[in-house]
């Protein structure tokens, strides 16, 4: 009986480890877009990213958010000086560069790096700003398949020997585009009771979204949490 329990919960874990952390070659019949890339409507989604339809209670840029998010690309590294030395280039180059690249003193980085690669996939890095030089080792990885974001990350952060490790939220809509969601309002939830502060009044600069970048990053959710001092 218990080698039969110990059997199960293996399934079971391995069940939820794939769902959480590979994607594999087939996408998820739950998954879709955040949504479409469409920046006439002020949808912007250049990087196709999915979430899971099915476990996700919510849309991923509404709270409560959503872990069940998926992307191929790009996840950034931030590599210790000296890993890769790439001379200065104009600021359009497309210089990519495998793991396998970095310089062979760094041995604990190439190790990790190829963990990743055998948990995941395999994957490219191309240098975010070609014309920073040696002053700049922001890399960003592009896979071959999807993955969950947070799990990604997760296991990039445990390689130690790297400065930082982060994914490279691409996706956003406009603010005049949450208005239209379901109980939101100006930021807010209406289920709350909590509304926007206008400055003079002024709608106009809320529905034009003049600050759209300030609701890409969720700031306006803040005000769910604390309303501050005044």
């Amino acid at each position: 009986m218990k080698t039969i329990f110990k059997i199960l919960l293996v399934i079971v874990l391995l069940t939820l480890s794939a769902q959480y952390t590979k994607a594999g070659d087939t996408l998820d019949t739950c998954w879709t877009m955040v949504f479409p890339h469409d920046p006439d409507h002020g949808y912007y989604n250049p990087d196709s990213v999915l979430y899971d339809t099915c476990l996700c209670k919510t849309k991923p840029w509404l709270p409560p958010y959503c872990k069940y998010v998926y992307a191929k690309q790009w996840f950034g590294l931030d590599l210790p000086k000296g890993a890769l030395n790439i001379p200065k280039a104009p600021r359009d180059s497309i210089i990519l560069r495998n793991w396998r690249d970095i310089d062979s003193s760094f041995t604990e980085l190439r190790d990790g790096l190829q963990n990743i690669e055998d948990m995941f996939s395999s994957f490219i890095m191309r240098k975010e700003f070609p014309d920073y030089g040696d002053s700049s080792n922001i890399f960003l990885l592009k896979f071959n398949y999807y993955f969950n974001i947070d799990s990604v990350v997760y296991y990039l952060k445990q390689i130690y020997t790297l400065v930082d490790a982060f994914y490279d939220y691409r996706y956003s809509v406009l603010a005049s585009n949450y208005l239209s969601e379901p109980g939101f309002e100006l930021g807010n939830l209406k289920e709350d009771g909590i509304k926007s502060r206008l400055v003079n009044g002024c709608m106009d600069y809320h529905k034009n979204s003049l600050e759209w970048n300030l609701f890409s990053i969720h700031v306006p959710m803040a005000w769910e949490i604390t309303k501050g001092k005044f």
